[in-house]
């Protein structure tokens, strides 16, 4: 499940068959350059998983994370892994690998869902949306003076008003035409 950028949220029932409530025999596990921020502990046996990368998500470093860093110490034992799993929020974590913040000591602060800073300023929806108009007003206003100037250009040069008159040709006609052809 890799290279998803809509992925946001994997459900801890995900991963469960039908025939029971373990997650089968699932040992590899790719979640790599998607749009994670928090994994519930309770998705799968995660000690039982043998290869599992987690890679270029924006992770959430708080409390519904710190159980990776207790239960899954290979995580912060693999040079290639530990390095590779970074914190996106919050901000002052911003680009530090959750093995960094394991050593440094780190509290694991529990933050609402509702409190975490959006990546985009409050109130820029109403700029989006008039930025949006404008440039649809501006394209539109744009090729209605192309249309019409093309259309002043192609009735003053073009046409000139002048009529063509065509008619049919005769036999005679197609005689005359030969005989010029011949000289």
């Amino acid at each position: 499940m890799t290279d998803n950028p809509r992925m946001t949220y994997i459900d801890k029932l995900a991963f469960l068959t039908r025939a029971s409530e373990t997650a089968g025999s699932l040992r590899n596990l790719y979640l790599q350059n998607n749009r994670l921020t928090t994994l519930d502990q309770k998705t799968l046996n995660f000690d039982e998983l043998t290869e599992l990368n987690l890679e270029h998500n924006p992770w959430m470093c708080d409390c519904r994370l710190q159980w990776m860093t207790e239960s899954m110490q290979y995580l912060l034992d693999s040079p290639r892994e530990s390095q590779a799993v970074m914190c996106a929020a919050p901000v002052e974590k911003l680009g530090e690998s959750m093995k960094a913040l394991v050593h440094e000591g780190y509290e694991w602060p529990c933050v609402p869902l509702g409190d975490v800073d959006p990546p985009y300023p409050a109130g820029s929806g109403g700029l989006v949306v008039a930025t949006i108009f404008l440039g649809v007003l501006l394209i539109g206003a744009s090729t209605l003076i192309c249309t019409y100037v093309l259309y002043q250009r192609s009735k003053d040069h073009l046409l000139s008003g002048r009529t063509v008159h065509y008619r049919r040709a005769a036999d005679s006609d197609a005689e005359g035409i030969a005989h010029q052809m011949e000289a």
